[in-house]
């Protein structure tokens, strides 16, 4: 997939396109080309919050960087999860980078078995 969306994209000159909301696009990061979505419409200052479809992470690009994307190419390989009952200690709404890490460092290679709900 990340072969075709950097065919798609690499001789594509950027158009005028108004970049709303769940929008699948291309995306250009450190130089490569990835599948990404809309997380918000872009306001005045052309800069976009995109969701990296196979990272699943977002950052913050320059519409410069985006491309239309094929509706053959949209999908994910990234998907959000959450583990049942378990929150951040403290009432707090995200969890501490040592806490991040740690959890990291267990399941890091670690296979799942997904219960979708």
């Amino acid at each position: 997939i990340c072969e075709l969306v950097n065919k798609q994209c690499a001789r594509m000159e950027a158009e005028d396109i108004i970049w709303k909301a769940d929008i699948y696009c291309a995306a250009e990061i450190d130089g490569v080309w990835e599948r990404g979505q809309i997380c918000s419409d872009v306001e005045s200052d052309n800069i976009a919050e995109v969701l990296r479809c196979d990272h699943g992470n977002k950052v913050k690009i320059h519409i410069s960087d985006l491309r239309p994307l094929r509706p053959s190419l949209t999908g994910a390989l990234a998907l959000e999860c959450s583990l049942t009952d378990i929150r951040p200690a403290g009432g707090r709404t995200t969890w501490t980078a040592t806490a991040c890490d740690l959890i990291s460092f267990h399941l890091a290679g670690a296979s799942a078995m997904v219960n979708i709900k």
